[in-house]
């Protein structure tokens, strides 16, 4: 018998993913406390695979969108989002776990298309997000790969489906590390200092005659929470749009946008509630 062999496919989701393919493990573990109007089933479901994990937010984003209206704060949101979906995403193998906030979670893996190595895969995507960057977005990007577990989350009220192991850990601090002393008008993209030795990415961008990127180590500081290995940093030197021609960018999309939906009568009166 010919053993099944998975070819990489474009899942538009972390769910459509575990559908299509077998389980590792896929159980429900019951438990019962003293006391016996509480029993819990925990649905253990997933798949192990070889992944990076990508983290990226918006640079100063309190302050850009502090004065701003909560409708206002969603246009800019999802500018970012579709930014980064339409100019990085593309066909390099990775799926968009989550958005919180201004934060999204992004997962490459060989099983979703990615052609190299997760981690290059990943780096290749962030390197798009920041030198095809139209509108002055200066993000904060984190990157971790390793052995991650893709399962279904949550109770049997609500089930969603996210990625779990050290990586997600590590990417989500890499993305937060030394945020607060980053300029604000430069992108970097950090990572653990092991991932970017067998990087081929990293050898090609730094070895043309003209580099828009520089490589370096990030010192130790004082680190709360689990400690993160040592870490370097891409810090991009390429050509940017000035701080300030962004904000403009940015004060006259929201204004486009906020025009549009008052043309196209989105805006609809609230239901009227009534105070008891």
């Amino acid at each position: 018998m010919k053993k099944l062999r998975l070819e990489p496919y474009n899942y538009p989701s972390l769910h459509d993913f575990l559908v299509a393919t077998p389980l590792e493990v896929d159980g429900i573990v019951q438990e019962y406390s003293d006391d016996l109007f509480f029993r819990s089933h925990r649905v253990v479901k997933g798949r192990e695979v070889s992944a990076a994990v990508l983290f990226a937010d918006i640079t100063n984003f309190t302050a850009l969108t502090f004065d701003r209206t909560p409708i206002e704060t969603l246009i800019f949101v999802n500018g970012f989002f579709d930014w980064i979906g339409q100019q990085a995403l593309g066909d390099c193998g990775g799926i968009v776990d989550k958005y919180v906030g201004d934060e999204i979670m992004i997962v490459f893996a060989k099983e979703f298309g990615a052609v190299s190595s997760p981690f290059d895969a990943a780096l290749n995507t962030a390197c798009r997000m920041v030198e095809n960057n139209p509108f002055g977005y200066v993000p904060h990007i984190g990157i971790a790969s390793g052995r991650v577990v893709i399962g279904y989350v949550g109770s049997p009220r609500r089930f969603d489906c996210s990625v779990f192991g050290s990586p997600v850990t590590l990417a989500a601090r890499c993305a937060k590390r030394d945020s607060s002393t980053l300029s604000l008008d430069r992108a970097h993209i950090t990572a653990p200092e092991a991932h970017w030795d067998q990087c081929t990415t990293t050898r090609v961008l730094l070895g043309t005659g003209d580099p828009k990127w520089t490589l370096s180590e990030v010192e130790d500081g004082p680190q709360t929470g689990p400690v993160v290995p040592k870490v370097r940093r891409l810090r991009y030197i390429g050509e940017t749009i000035p701080l300030e021609i962004a904000k403009g960018k940015f004060s006259a999309s929201l204004s486009y946008a906020m025009a549009e939906l008052k043309a196209a009568k989105a805006f609809r009166p609230r239901p009227i509630t009534l105070d008891w």
